[in-house]
């Protein structure tokens, strides 16, 4: 396989059947079985399953995630903004000026077992609160309800949501396909272990200015709070 993200692990024997070869004398009759043998490859593990730019080509970035050009994909539309436009909140700005958007799904062969899901988000085309406003199904589940990212963050700003995903068919499987408000979108995504989720955050809090630290740790009253509140005083922006 030519990809560095795959290492050989072992061959594969399967029986599939048999042959007769008759031989006159002095060889006797034989019967020898067939077996295919196929080389086994298994993805490497470097601290995340997949890493993939959404819409856009490969790239790596201060974290040293080697984020794969856009794959494993179904349906959908992809963009990018010229380069020298600034995105917000974010060492990783490459990643944020892509995206697959419209009804879409990625479909990624995993080990059964708990992952957590990193979706990252950026608007980049509108410019008001209200003018997307979609959800997120992953294995099944509505994993984001009415996610409104220029409300959340503001426009060209990066927003990023985690979310636990049990996997039991091998298979991940996440859906972009509902909108209240025009269609879905995404700029990246990554997989990585459950539990493996610190390093994540240590990455996001090297990242962070002390008054985004001080937000994260402010206890709102999400009765009375308004939106630009949660904006201005960063309250919940980073770990949503």
């Amino acid at each position: 396989i030519n990809d560095n993200s795959y290492t050989f692990e072992h061959w594969k024997i399967e029986y599939v059947g048999r042959t007769e070869y008759s031989y006159s004398n002095p060889f006797p009759f034989s019967i020898v079985e067939d077996v295919k043998v196929t080389p086994v490859y298994e993805r490497k593990f470097r601290g995340y399953y997949y890493a993939i730019n959404a819409g856009g080509p490969e790239y790596t970035g201060p974290g040293n995630i080697a984020y794969e050009s856009d794959s494993y994909y179904t349906g959908g539309n992809s963009d990018i903004i010229p380069y020298d436009v600034p995105i917000d909140g974010t060492e990783d700005e490459p990643l944020y000026r892509s995206e697959r958007w419209g009804n879409f799904r990625y479909d990624f062969p995993i080990n059964s077992a708990l992952h957590t899901v990193v979706l990252k988000f950026a608007e980049i085309c509108f410019d008001n609160p209200g003018s997307r406003i979609f959800d997120v199904t992953i294995e099944g589940k509505k994993a984001v309800f009415d996610l409104d990212i220029i409300e959340m963050a503001g426009k060209n700003h990066a927003y990023d949501v985690y979310y636990n995903a049990e996997v039991t068919d091998a298979e991940l499987n996440i859906e972009f396909n509902t909108a209240s408000a025009d269609q879905p979108k995404l700029s990246a995504i990554v997989v990585i272990p459950h539990g493996g989720i610190e390093p994540a955050i240590q990455q996001k809090l090297d990242q962070m200015s002390l008054e985004q630290k001080i937000g994260q740790m402010t206890m709102a009253n999400v009765g009375t709070i308004t939106p630009q509140e949660v904006k201005d005083n960063y309250i919940g922006a980073i770990f949503n």
